[in-house]
Formats: C-alpha cells, structure tokens, sequence
C-alpha cells in the first residue's frame, strides 16, 4: 500500500482523497512498516500533463489527432529522446521511459519535462514564454 502524506505537528496525515481511503484501510492499533521518500513535485507532475494537454489539442502533425492524450505523451516523450530502447526479432523498438512516479526521480522527470516543453514549442510553433504563461493559468 502506498499514498501521500504531509508532515504534520499532529503526524503523517493523507494528502489527497485517495490517500485517506488508503490510510483508512489500515487497523487501529497495529503496527506497520513504513518507508518514508520525499515524493516528487506532484503539481510540477499536474504540469506537465496541461503541457501534454495542450500539445495535443494545438498539434500541427494531422497522424497526432487521432490517438489520445497518453499516446501523444508518450510520442512527445519519444520525440524528446527519453527512450528505453527494446530489441526484437523484427528490429529495436523505443518505449517511451516511464515518468510515474517511482519510476524517475525529480532531476529526471525535470529534463523529461522540459524535452518536451521543446517539442511542443517546435510542433505547435509557440514560444516558451506563451506556453509557460498559458500554463501558469492553470496553477
């Protein structure tokens, strides 16, 4: 079982909704193992998908329309060069690298972000500026 929590004077308590279901399934009066990690920046992560959002919705390569919103974050991924390479009998193949959470760390996930800040600033011709200010509307 895992969830979110913040440091309290009163203890640990579940940050989201979820969180509190999670918690809520825990006995009163057991003892439990924890392991505590400083999770990554999740309104940085929350950004991150408007960026996606918004590369999808504003996106000049007409193939792109079709899929959805999670294919067309893990194209902007791949674009950015953020690849697990597989080998196959039929050639290698690039994976998208995995940005949840315990998957990459916060360095990580930063340059992972801002590869595809680029990209999305090359397929949707916008600045860096306007993109950043578009997204700050949403924080």
């Amino acid at each position: 079982m895992k969830f979110f929590c913040a440091n309290t004077k009163l203890g640990l308590i579940p940050l989201y909704a979820d969180d509190l279901e999670e918690k809520k399934k825990l006995k009163m009066g057991e003892v439990y193992s924890c392991e505590i990690k400083l999770a990554r920046n999740y309104e940085f992560h929350k950004k991150f998908y408007a960026l996606c959002k918004m590369g999808f919705g504003n996106s000049k390569e007409k193939f792109i329309k079709a899929p959805n919103l999670d294919i067309y974050r893990k194209y902007a991924i791949i674009r950015s060069g953020f690849v697990d390479l597989i080998q196959t009998q039929g050639g290698i193949i690039p994976f998208a690298q995995s940005i949840a959470f315990e998957n990459m760390d916060e360095a990580k996930f930063e340059e992972v972000y801002y590869g595809v800040l680029d990209f999305v600033i090359a397929d949707i011709v916008a600045t860096k500026e306007d993109i950043e200010k578009e997204l700050g509307d949403f924080f």
